[in-house]
């Protein structure tokens, strides 16, 4: 997972590299009558059922809470795969865990040298 923010001591925030291809991606261009995006963040990881209650009087409200965040960064070029469309809609199904991530990628050789390397030390890729 490439690094967020900026990096300690030096001022200057780091490029964020496609998780798949590992190409450097922009931020969304915004013109007059248009933009362009420059790469998506697709957050996955193992989430729980929760209900939330606006007020004491309201039926209370279920939603997914994510108990442990990935964060994959895909250029448009990469986004435009159907497998990794799939993880960005399957979203809190049985799908969106590292380990299916992992499962579901047509190519393993595309995936960056960084987030191959996190999965294998998490024990998901062999």
């Amino acid at each position: 997972m490439p690094p967020r923010g900026l990096q300690p001591g030096s001022g200057v925030a780091p490029a964020l590299r496609c998780s798949w291809c590992g190409v450097e991606v922009e931020g969304t261009r915004h013109t007059r009558n248009a933009y362009t995006v420059g790469h998506y963040l697709l957050f996955t990881g193992h989430t729980e059922e929760a209900l939330r209650r606006r007020r004491e009087d309201e039926a209370p409200v279920p939603y997914l809470r994510m108990l442990d965040a990935t964060v994959m960064v895909s250029c448009p070029g990469c986004f435009a795969r159907s497998d990794v469309r799939r993880l960005w809609f399957a979203f809190g199904a049985a799908e969106s865990t590292a380990a299916n991530t992992w499962a579901a990628l047509a190519d393993r050789n595309t995936l960056h040298p960084g987030v191959a390397r996190y999965l294998r030390d998490a024990g998901i890729a062999r």
